[in-house]
């Protein structure tokens, strides 16, 4: 016999999962209505100063296979590389930011600092 405090909650689960989906959805559309500027790998480093130097967009970044003290792109989008070497110059936003939200992750090469 099943329990019936289980049997309850179940058809809450979709219901949670929607609602917190409506929630993130709303929570970027309200960051793009309050003037949040989206530093991230979707664009074009149109945010940034020019020039970018060689820094690429990928969709992933893994150790390059054959010199393991480098990086190398996937293709896709989402991920910001610092060039085929490592050694191009820094990205600077075109203007000043007071306030900032940051997630980074970020890998470094072997032999980097």
């Amino acid at each position: 016999m099943k329990n019936n405090k289980t049997q309850s909650r179940m058809p809450m689960l979709p219901f949670l999962a929607a609602t917190m989906l409506l929630l993130l959805l709303g929570r970027a559309a309200r960051a793009a209505e309050d003037g949040w500027t989206s530093l991230g790998a979707e664009d074009d480093f149109g945010v940034w100063l020019q020039p970018t130097g060689e820094w690429y967009v990928a969709g992933d970044a893994i150790v390059d296979p054959s010199d393991n003290r480098r990086l190398a792109g996937k293709p896709g989008a989402g991920v910001m590389i610092n060039g085929e070497i490592g050694k191009t110059p820094s990205l600077v936003t075109k203007r000043p930011f007071d306030d900032v939200e940051v997630h980074l992750e970020f890998m470094v090469a072997k032999g980097s600092n």
